[in-house]
């Protein structure tokens, strides 16, 4: 692969893992209605997760939650600061939407203290964002050897702001990179053009001169082969037959790293 001249890539499960962290914090939940109310944590979690997915699914909210990227444990934990004005609704019902889920879970196992549901969100978000987030092999030196040889690298990430720069964070990545570029800040996300286009202006860069890196076929693969950029899609899929040819399939970060800088 010729040298790019920029590097635009995803964050999540591409560059970091955050499902452990994620999984630790409806674990802490289950943990504590098992204590409080004498019933069976795994239930309690796996029926929290069903609850709060169909809590999200709320009638105004999939046209925003799918445009931006943002997932319900997010809409469980983040607090959404510096969201574009776009968002005021969706942050203000956020509180409401809280207390809904962890309510009506309660509910489900024979009770209905509210104190005890704002006691479970609190905790939620408390052990989220304690738990340790990694960053997956080969992404540091990815983003180091990029910086060695001048070539700016940019997160391009749907999602909440607050959140992901805090994942980005912990996991020892923020100093590795140019710049960032979320999808709820900007008030686009991938796969629309317009985030794509914003990411390469930070670093001065045009789609022709890029590389894309990222998991997702539908936000990260089309949306930058649309714009002509080259990509590589970490899969461990077949490519599908209509693929464009600017993509090239890699089984994780490491293997990216690899080709880039080789």
């Amino acid at each position: 692969m010729s040298r790019p001249r920029a590097i635009l890539i995803d964050l999540d499960d591409t560059l970091i893992d955050d499902q452990p962290a994620v999984s630790a914090a409806f674990a802490a939940c289950g943990r504590h209605a098992a204590a409080q109310l004498d019933v069976d944590a795994a239930r309690f979690v796996e029926r929290a997760r069903q609850l709060g997915w169909e809590a999200w699914d709320t009638v105004w909210l999939p046209p925003v939650r799918d445009w931006l990227g943002i997932a319900f444990w997010d809409g469980l934990s983040e607090g959404f600061t510096g969201a574009h004005p776009h968002l005021n609704r969706f942050r203000d019902w956020l509180p409401d939407y809280r207390r809904k889920t962890w309510g009506v879970v309660l509910e489900e196992f024979g009770c209905s203290d509210p104190r005890l549901a704002d006691d479970l969100g609190e905790l939620f978000t408390t052990e989220r964002h304690a738990a340790p987030v990694g960053a997956l092999p080969g992404a540091a030196r990815l983003l180091k050897e990029a910086g060695e040889r001048e070539e700016p690298v940019v997160v391009i990430t749907n999602g909440a702001a607050d959140g992901q720069r805090r994942k980005l964070r912990a996991a020892g990545l923020d100093g590795l990179v140019s710049d960032i570029v979320i999808s709820t800040e900007i008030g686009v996300g991938k796969p629309s053009p317009a985030a794509f286009l914003t990411a390469l202006s930070r670093v001065g860069s045009r789609p022709q001169d890029a590389v894309m890196v990222g998991d997702s076929f539908d936000r990260d693969v089309l949306g930058s082969t649309a714009l002509g950029m080259r990509t590589l899609w970490i899969t461990g899929e077949a490519a599908p037959p209509e693929l464009d040819a600017s993509v090239t399939l890699v089984e994780s970060v490491d293997r990216a790293g690899y080709l880039l800088h080789r």
